[in-house]
């Protein structure tokens, strides 16, 4: 089981609120990111206490919670096989909605493999032109991304990577 594997679905969400809130220059205390997820604190509390445990999370003097490298490592991992899964599930044309939660149900499951496999495919789809674009309604360009590991450090927030649509 790869690293990205070790890390629950709810876990992954404390970690991208984190990040979120890190990212928008907001305080993430344990009630910060309760309010946030709308979960109770002593939930909360049993997350980061496993979070630290793993490494993933750090607590200062004042409470506030921040990433680590590996933390902000495997955020950046989840939220691209979020973006690969919800934007191959668009294009296939499933609904907006479903895509979504599809995606962030499966989005800490995906191999590194699988990830580049998939970006590679979404890739070479974009570029492509005997492949009809339209059909397929991709709503991002991957052949802006050179590489994949391009694309995993353009993720931002807590949602899809957002990236102009292809010109051709």
């Amino acid at each position: 089981m790869s690293k990205s594997n070790l890390i629950t679905h709810s876990i992954v969400h404390y970690l991208t609120a984190i990040h979120k809130l890190y990212e928008g220059n907001m305080r993430s205390r344990a009630v910060d990111l309760a309010n946030y997820l709308g979960v109770a604190k002593s939930s909360v509390n049993l997350a980061v206490k496993k979070l630290k445990e793993k490494e993933l999370i750090r607590e200062d003097d004042e409470r506030s919670l921040s990433l680590t490298n590996l933390g902000h490592e495997q955020v950046h991992t989840v939220l691209a096989s979020r973006s690969l899964v919800y934007y191959f599930l668009k294009g296939v044309g499933v609904n907006e909605n479903d895509a979504k939660n599809d995606a962030c149900k499966i989005e800490h499951l995906l191999s590194k493999d699988s990830q580049r496999k998939l970006f590679n495919f979404l890739k070479k789809m974009s570029k492509n032109s005997k492949y009809d674009i339209e059909k397929l309604k991709l709503d991002i360009c991957f052949c802006e991304f050179e590489k994949f590991s391009e694309f995993q450090d353009g993720q931002i927030g807590d949602d899809m990577i957002a990236a102009p649509t292809c010109q051709k």
